[in-house]
């Protein structure tokens, strides 16, 4: 560019040439965006089109032009609205901005770090979202774009299984099913209650499509029969059977397919996250096998690369916000079942470094933060039940840091925070619970014989001592955790019980499970303390307020109540003995009781293989 050029002289046809800024908006400068201001509007292009306040001002030079086109009567209000409505938008993303991120530094953000690796990926993503917007990450799928077999599949897209897919379908009212009337009641039931759970309200919170059920039947045939759970007329009826036996054929023959839509994608997270057998079957589906499906199919179906570029330029639509919204409900779905059965997880943590970036799109919602709170949560407790040795200082380390970051949400105003609540006090549970079988190994007899020899114990005249002194710590380490696993099960129990009846009975399945486990966990932690009559109280409350409050699909309080039946009976045997010997009149001693299900029994179904419901 010459001088004169720079200087603004006028061109060929007598206007002052448009000239670039030397600096740039603070909108453009945090996103590294080319910043080009126009005189005719004082704002920066970028800024005009997203409605955004521009930090620019025109300088006195740029005033004669900006006289000239000033709109003036109708056109004038017109602008002034649009200045109103984009100001307005600004606050509300500064609003959501400072809800859902930390106000600390970058240097303080990396020193929290954790140094394992899945954790550091995750925590740390969710400490840099202006490194994340400026494009410091790259996507995870960056280099698939070019690989040999999407090549071929791009190139004879006609011949997938997702193009056979949409022909010669038919959904559940053609095929007789349900009548049309009861489909659009069920799915209003779905839309209304059960669906915001997973971040769907409506049709267009799924698809852009016109026609949904013509593209996945699954995915209407799943929202019948989620919405059927809420119904008490449909519930556990014959044609609530045939529904769900359809279903499952539906789900077995998409499995063959590949890659299937985001819409039967998400029907698979819909099977996955509740329970919708009728009471009959008594079915639980493998959430962690069918989750982890959902997984690797959406890795096929979401372009993350185009996905983030789009946000980092601020291109990003409400389309790649659902794609966004629907990838962290698979990925919490899915670490939420591998922290529960013990198996690994599916996801890399690169792919898991995506999630927090619903947060940086303008229609973020609070629950969005809940999810991506509670996807960091369970990644962090899946990471550290890796390690063979895990200390309370371990855990307390990571899970501190979790709760200065986002523990401001278990402050909001909305019904779902129990997943948050629920969700932290079962990860107390499961670490506290798992350092707590390590010292009873630990202070088993054949444990005492491997630490400390009879020969070393004679040869050494401080060795007794040693050994007293490390069996004396070792118990009151195990007293403390004995204690911690008590209150975080009674807590989860609590919090379970003061929900209101419509929030239980709408619960993800893997809620009811966790207070399902803390139950349990309750019954084996009686049996060092079976003076303690508030326990078995509890119990019997969560019982019977759980086959109240849940769904009519819900069958695991009454594999509960049946496993917990010889536990439930003998502790009243054991008060009337107590009564008894008050009393001075001899009795029997209790016989020993109860075969617990494990952890991992309870979250892959093998818990109701091994119990018979008594209805």
């Amino acid at each position: 560019m010459t001088k004169a050029e720079s200087e603004g002289t006028e061109t060929a046809e007598g206007r002052p040439a448009k000239r670039r800024r030397v600096l740039a908006c603070d909108t453009c400068r945090r996103l590294k965006n080319r910043c080009e201001y126009d005189p005719a509007i004082g704002k920066c292009t970028r800024c005009r089109r997203l409605r955004l306040e521009c930090s620019l001002r025109p300088s006195s030079s740029d005033l004669p032009e900006a006289s000239v086109i000033e709109p003036s009567g109708n056109l004038a209000g017109i602008e002034d609205k649009l200045n109103e409505h984009g100001a307005l938008l600004s606050d509300i993303r500064d609003i959501v901005s400072r809800i859902h991120t930390q106000t600390r530094s970058p240097q303080q953000l990396r020193a929290d770090r954790p140094t394992s690796p899945s954790i550091t990926s995750v925590d740390g993503e969710n400490g840099h979202d202006e490194e994340q917007a400026s494009g410091g990450n790259a996507a995870a799928d960056r280099n698939t774009t070019s690989a040999p077999v999407n090549l071929i599949r791009n190139r004879f897209s006609a011949l997938s299984g997702a193009a056979r897919l949409t022909r010669n379908s038919k959904d559940v009212v053609e095929m007789g099913f349900l009548s049309e009337r009861q489909a659009l009641h069920l799915q209003e039931l779905f839309f209304e209650r059960v669906g915001p759970w997973i971040g769907i309200s409506n049709w267009s919170a799924i698809s852009e499509a016109r026609d949904v059920r013509r593209i996945s039947p699954l995915l209407f045939a799943a929202i019948c029969l989620q919405g059927g759970r809420l119904d008490a007329t449909f519930c556990n009826s014959a044609q609530h059977d045939q529904l769900y036996e359809h279903v499952r054929t539906l789900t077995g023959r998409e499995l063959l397919i590949s890659p299937l839509p985001l819409e039967s994608v998400c029907a698979l997270l819909i099977v996955a996250v509740w329970s919708t057998s009728p009471k009959e079957k008594a079915e639980f589906i493998d959430s962690w096998l069918l989750s982890g499906y959902a997984v690797q199919q959406a890795k096929l179906s979401i372009n993350f690369t185009a996905l983030l570029k789009n946000l980092n330029e601020g291109r990003s639509d409400h389309v790649d916000q659902r794609r966004l919204r629907l990838w962290n409900m698979i990925c919490l779905c899915h670490l939420q079942f591998a922290v529960g059965t013990g198996r690994p997880s599916v996801i890399a943590p690169e792919y898991l470094e995506h999630c927090p970036a619903i947060l940086n799109t303008i229609e973020a919602s609070l629950y969005d933060g809940i999810t991506v709170a509670a996807v960091t949560l369970f990644a962090i407790v899946q990471d550290l039940l890796k390690h063979n040795s895990l200390t309370e200082e371990h855990s307390r380390k990571h899970l501190k840091s979790w709760t200065s970051k986002w523990g401001h949400l278990l402050d909001a105003n909305d019904h779902r925070v129990c997943v948050l609540q629920m969700a932290i006090d079962f990860c107390h549970l499961v670490l506290d619970r798992r350092c707590l079988d390590h010292f009873n190994n630990a202070s088993s007899p054949t444990a005492d014989r491997t630490i400390t020899s009879p020969n070393e114990t004679l040869n050494s005249p401080s060795g007794s001592s040693r050994a007293d002194r490390s069996s004396i710590h070792s118990h009151s380490m195990r007293e403390r955790y004995f204690l911690l696993c008590k209150e975080h099960a009674l807590q989860l129990l609590h919090t379970f019980k003061s929900l209101p009846m419509r929030t239980s009975e709408e619960l993800p399945e893997f809620l009811h499970l966790c207070v399902v486990y803390a139950m349990i966990v309750l019954a084996e932690l009686y049996k060092e303390q079976p003076h303690d009559q508030t326990v078995p109280a509890i119990i019997r409350e969560t019982l019977a307020y759980g086959q109240q409050a849940v769904s009519g699909t819900t069958i695991s309080f009454e594999f509960t109540k049946a496993a917990l039946g010889d536990f439930l009976g003998s502790t009243d045997l054991q008060a009337q003995q107590q009564l008894l010997h008050q009393n001075h009149i001899e009795a029997a001693p209790p016989h020993e009781i109860w075969d617990l299900p494990q952890l991992e029994d309870i979250f892959s179904g093998a818990f109701t293989d091994n119990y018979r419901w008594y209805g």
